[in-house]
């Protein structure tokens, strides 16, 4: 297992990789020998650049799990015995060790806002960063629908399939479809995990009797049981909620509420 401080260096490198504008550089006037002079910034340009930084930061710990987990074991307490008795131990964290390092002083700072769940309108407002560019394996969409501002649909029904048979998985969906209050607004995305057959069938969905927003059908070969299978079908949906649900799963009337 890593250390605290192993944790908090594979932060600082996925940072300086991925994120490089999470890290603030203060840039003054250098002497000669150390290469060119450069103009030193202004406290107003400094403090900008802060204000910045610590906003992409807080994004990140948000939206990336990997840095989010990596900061929270890099601040977890852990037991020391450095400057202690022979035999005892203390408990401390990273940042008592290095009270003065900026980026464990930003992430405590930033962490508590990092958490907070956001408010309805900004949830309905939130545009889904960046498109996935896999293609569907089917796709058949209702031309009746409209989209609205910021999502496809409203809902999105992520099924995994694993040596389903597409009859038996249409009758489920089409029992759901008939619960729901605006079939119009409900994308399926079905992800084929191996084995399936007979899934095209699931294409009618999108007429009038049935009225879905849209069916995509998916083939997943990453293995790893139904986990990894839901997650992929996630990243293919457009919907602003994800609803996951299985071929032995019956819905409820207006679950769609």
């Amino acid at each position: 297992r890593s250390t605290a401080w192993g944790r908090y260096l594979a932060l600082v490198r996925v940072l300086e990789t991925r994120y490089p504008e999470t890290l603030t550089q203060v840039v003054g006037n250098f002497p000669a020998k150390h290469g060119p002079r450069r103009r030193s910034m202004s406290l107003e340009e400094i403090e900008s650049m802060e204000v910045d930084a610590d906003a992409e930061l807080l994004r990140v710990l948000r939206q990336d799990t990997i840095c989010r987990r990596l900061a929270s074991l890099a601040m977890r307490p852990f037991s020391c015995d450095f400057g202690t008795k022979v035999g005892e131990s203390k408990t401390i964290t990273l940042l008592e060790q290095f009270p003065h390092n900026r980026l464990l002083r930003r992430i405590k700072r930033l962490w508590p806002m990092s958490l907070e769940l956001p408010t309805l309108s900004e949830a309905k407002t939130y545009y889904r960063r960046g498109q996935s560019s896999v293609l569907p394996d089917a796709v058949s969409i209702n031309k009746k629908h409209t989209n609205v501002e910021h999502y496809s649909f409203r809902i999105s029904l992520v099924l995994p399939a694993y040596h389903e048979k597409g009859g038996h998985i249409l009758k489920k969906l089409s029992s759901a479809l008939e619960a729901a209050r605006d079939p119009s607004e409900v994308e399926v995305v079905v992800v084929n995990a191996g084995g399936c057959s007979d899934l095209d069938e699931l294409l009618s969905l999108t007429d009038e009797d049935h009225g879905c927003g849209r069916v995509s059908i998916y083939s997943f070969e990453g293995g790893g049981g139904r986990g990894p299978c839901l997650n992929y079908g996630a990243t293919q949906s457009t919907g602003r909620i994800l609803t996951f649900c299985h071929s032995d799963t019956t819905l409820p009337c207006d679950w769609d509420k």
